[in-house]
């Protein structure tokens, strides 16, 4: 903790002393031969942080309505060089940050943007230029014994050669909404000259359902869908020793460009365990 010694900090700048910094450093250099061929790739990670930094509610004076927050901020840069031949370097970017409103709603947000440049030192021309986004937001609540949590996930990626053409355009985005339940119906059963029967009886269940929306330029026909998924995972444990899991799930693609390439497909599954 780069200010544990500022004891006396409050306030605002109270979140501060909390900070922690994570730094790794990569630096390695290979050598092969393929078909008498030598190749010496040499590779840094520098730098590779990780800053972490919890109470950020203090930050705004929102302790009335915010708690338990964490934020997290990553960076790394990273070089390839294979001697000769050619020149990468790509760097990430971004952070994430969780906390809680009003003590009922988890709250979680994610971003981060990626580059990656390959220059060719044979034709010294620059044959790869990409670089991403992904984005992530997702809240948790409680309805009684049930867990709710719909959340959101974007990614953007795009990638052009060296005549500045793009190779790759894709973006994705799921918007999704999971279920998860931890029920316990203890029951039991009365043995005729026996003794009573207890079963736990206990049901844990996860159901999602999400729609994946591709979007391309580039091959319209394969690329530009939306997926409905379903998928369910319920685990039933009558005793501590018989335990009977069934799972199942269900897509449909829409193909926007062609209603002739939609699919589907299901899928079912069930595991009984016994232990003596």
């Amino acid at each position: 903790n780069p200010f544990d010694w500022a004891t006396n900090w409050t306030g605002a700048l109270a979140p501060l002393r909390t900070m922690s910094l994570t730094s790794t450093l990569t630096d390695t250099k290979q050598h092969q031969e393929v078909t008498g061929t030598p190749t010496d790739i040499h590779t840094q990670i520098l730098p590779d942080f990780i800053i972490g930094v919890s109470q950020t509610e203090r930050f705004f004076h929102a302790e009335k309505w915010m708690s338990n927050s964490q934020m997290n901020i990553k960076t790394q840069y990273k070089k390839v060089l294979t001697e000769g031949v050619s020149l990468e370097n790509a760097s990430t970017n971004g952070g994430d940050w969780r906390f809680t409103l009003v003590k009922k709603l988890d709250l979680f947000t994610t971003y981060t943007r990626t580059t990656d440049k390959i220059f060719d030192s044979i034709n010294q021309v620059i044959t790869s230029d990409s670089h991403g986004d992904i984005l992530g937001v997702q809240m948790g609540f409680n309805v009684g014994k049930w867990r709710f949590t719909p959340k959101y996930d974007q990614t953007k990626q795009q990638t052009v050669d060296a005549s500045g053409r793009l190779t790759v355009d894709q973006t994705s985005r799921i918007p999704a909404l999971q279920v998860y339940a931890d029920l316990f119906l203890p029951a039991g059963m009365k043995l005729p000259f026996g003794d009573l029967i207890v079963f736990s009886n206990r049901i844990r269940t996860t159901d999602t359902m999400s729609l994946e929306m591709k979007r391309s330029s580039l091959d319209e026909l394969n690329t530009n869908t939306d997926t409905y998924r379903f998928t369910s995972t319920n685990d039933y444990e009558m005793t501590s020793n018989m335990r009977l899991t069934i799972g199942w799930s269900y897509f449909y693609t829409v193909n926007k460009v062609s209603s002739d390439a939609n699919s589907y497909g299901y899928e079912f599954n069930s595991l009984l365990t016994i232990q003596f």
